[in-house]
């Protein structure tokens, strides 16, 4: 991620390059550039961040203020895998692969919103078939929130001065 690609006042990450590992450079994302939400919590930590390369494009960068590659992340991701007894989980298993199951069976966000954040252009078909893992019954139980009325979507909700929610009517 570079500097220059975050969009403050939006709350968006335009996602233009990406590093390949198999061509040594940066190359076009997969399925194209994409736009990311940035979040109020992501941008607070973005903007308290120390900036150990002021003159460095990047915003995480090694210690010689260079991006990070797969292979110079393998060092620090052993010492926070171990300190978290994590076994032989890898950086990709632990990060976006659970963020698409969390996003997805935890937060209760559609797969077309995950996969728009993960840039896939398929309308969340991938996010279902990969990084799903659906709980079944976690998905039984929202359907009987629904159903019930302990669940209100959005739509019937107008939002107050508070910053809060409160069913219309």
């Amino acid at each position: 991620m570079q500097w220059e690609n975050i969009r403050w006042d939006d709350h968006e990450i335009d996602v233009r390059v990406q590093w390949s590992a198999k061509l040594r450079e940066f190359d076009i994302p997969t399925y194209g550039p994409y736009t990311v939400a940035l979040t109020v919590r992501a941008r607070a930590v973005l903007l308290n961040m120390k900036r150990e390369q002021s003159d460095s494009p990047f915003v995480f960068t090694t210690i010689r203020g260079t991006h990070y590659t797969p292979s110079s992340r393998t060092h620090h991701w052993n010492r926070v895998r171990a300190a978290a007894g994590l076994g032989n989980t890898t950086l990709y298993m632990a990060t976006r692969h659970h963020f698409g199951w969390y996003a997805l069976n935890v937060l209760g966000l559609e797969s077309a919103v995950i996969a728009e954040q993960f840039g896939h252009k398929d309308g969340g078909k991938l996010v279902e078939q990969l990084y799903g893992h659906p709980d079944r019954a976690r998905r039984r139980q929202r359907l009987r929130e629904v159903h019930d009325g302990a669940y209100q979507p959005a739509s019937t909700l107008r939002l107050v001065h508070d910053g809060g929610a409160r069913p219309m009517g």
